[in-house]
């Protein structure tokens, strides 16, 4: 290898760690202040008032979260083998989707709004299928199925 491609390599890993880091560093935040948040909302409000919004907003934030997560997984992955897994980024904006799906206010939003979420998710979800039977296909013809 190269000088140069391996100096690409490691200034390429060193920021893939610092983006780690900080995705981590906003997901520790995102975590501690909806915990928070929704702890304090629990203790000074009855039961029997939290309404409907509350949780999926609760929800929402817990999405929200678990996509931070998603994303420093895969920057991690793509510093170390320099490979970007598709696959993981489809995911990602599934959850993301389903997140927006689950805290979505019909009153607040149109139908095309509605639809074009529709048509986002039938393009991930296709994309999935495509990239997943694709690598079937490659390990099919490279011999090596289970």
């Amino acid at each position: 290898m190269s000088k140069a491609r391996w100096a690409l390599e490691r200034t390429t890993s060193i920021i893939g760690f610092i983006i780690v880091l900080l995705l981590l560093a906003v997901a520790i935040y995102l975590t501690i202040i909806d915990m928070y948040g929704f702890i304090d909302l629990v203790i000074n409000t009855e039961l029997d008032v939290l309404d409907k919004g509350v949780i999926l907003e609760f929800i929402g934030a817990i999405l929200l979260i678990i996509i931070c997560l998603e994303l420093v997984e895969t920057v991690f992955s793509y510093s170390i083998d320099h490979k970007l897994r598709v696959e993981v980024v489809l995911l990602v904006g599934v959850t993301a989707i389903v997140r927006e799906i689950i805290v979505l206010d019909v009153n607040k939003y149109g139908a095309e709004y509605v639809a074009a979420l529709g048509g986002v998710i039938i393009a991930i979800a296709g994309a999935y299928y495509l990239i997943k039977r694709g690598q079937e296909i490659e390990l099919r013809t490279s011999g090596l199925e289970k």
